[in-house]
């Protein structure tokens, strides 16, 4: 049995140096073979994968969301997929969160060392692919605007004093936006499209609980600064108990056209400006290793 740890040092504040030597001590009570790569510059964690990721039954991602983006549009290029798991080491850790992965290492790697996976589902977007969110309009750059420098020293509170700045600034984009049989032409104040249990650090209260069911659609139309700020707010407090000014959906295939152009985020990360986006789930892609409770709650498998 070979794993590989692919870590990127800068998530976080440094953590993964600190720990690297644990986790590799750990790791060899299962594994014959443990080996480690630092990922040195963007889509460096994703050339390592298409590389060396047939090697190694299992790969490791010690990093925040954006390294494991980067691992997800790697595995996904190659035929036959190791089992990834993942360390959580960044700032917020959403996708880590909803696969019941803590913030404490011990925990992680019991979970690890047990070997409990699902069939998660991936979204491909255009010619990307993405694992648990994208987003648009509002908001939608605080976590890749926030500067890394702020996110060392104060963590999530970093994220929010930047969406307290972001509270001034009018992002709102006119779609239209194709999914279920519907056609919806709109004036977006913000557009959220996941499949997680938690996003910005909050916990999500959707009706559809499960993880690998489609992705869940939330359109928040445009009002004015003030009413808009708090349906936000409300949806991340109470979810889809509050429907003022939201409209909910949940689906498998999506299309978005915006004659403005859609500044997305994607995982946590920016990506280009785009016009026309294209969102589709691919059932059944990768093997994630999961906490087992969460495998029985919330996973069809």
């Amino acid at each position: 049995m070979k794993t590989l740890i692919i870590y990127n040092s800068y998530s976080g504040k440094n953590k993964i140096i600190r720990k690297i030597e644990y986790i590799k001590s750990r790791l060899k009570e299962k594994y014959n073979v443990v080996d480690c790569y630092e990922s040195k510059s963007k889509h460096d964690i994703k050339n390592c994968i298409l590389l060396c990721a047939n090697q190694y039954n299992t790969i490791l991602i010690a990093g925040g969301d954006g390294s494991l983006n980067e691992a997800i549009n790697g595995l996904m290029l190659l035929k036959e997929k190791p089992i990834l798991g993942y360390i959580p080491m960044g700032t917020c850790n959403d996708f880590g969160h909803s696969l019941g992965l803590t913030k404490s290492i011990d925990k992680i790697m019991d979970i690890i060392l047990e070997g409990e996976y699902v069939y998660f589902n991936i979204n491909q977007i255009n010619s990307d692919y993405f694992i648990y969110g994208m987003a648009a309009g509002n908001f939608t750059d605080v976590s890749y605007k926030t500067k890394q420098i702020y996110k060392r020293r104060m963590g999530v509170l970093a994220y929010f004093l930047y969406a307290i700045k972001s509270f001034f600034l009018n992002k709102s984009f006119i779609c239209n936006i194709n999914m279920n049989g519907l056609s919806i032409n709109r004036d977006c104040y913000c557009l959220i499209i996941v499949n997680s249990r938690f996003l910005a650090s909050f916990k999500l209260r959707f009706k559809n609980k499960i993880l690998n069911n489609g992705l869940n659609v939330v359109l928040i139309n445009k009002k004015n600064r003030f009413i808009n700020f708090i349906d936000l707010s409300m949806f991340f407090l109470f979810g889809e108990k509050y429907n003022h000014n939201i409209e909910y959906y949940n689906s498998k295939g999506i299309s978005i056209n915006s004659k403005e152009g859609l500044k997305c985020n994607i995982d946590g990360e920016e990506v280009p400006i785009l016009n026309n986006v294209s969102i589709n789930v691919i059932d059944k892609s990768i093997k994630f290793i999961v906490d087992k409770r969460i495998k029985e709650k919330y996973f069809n498998n």
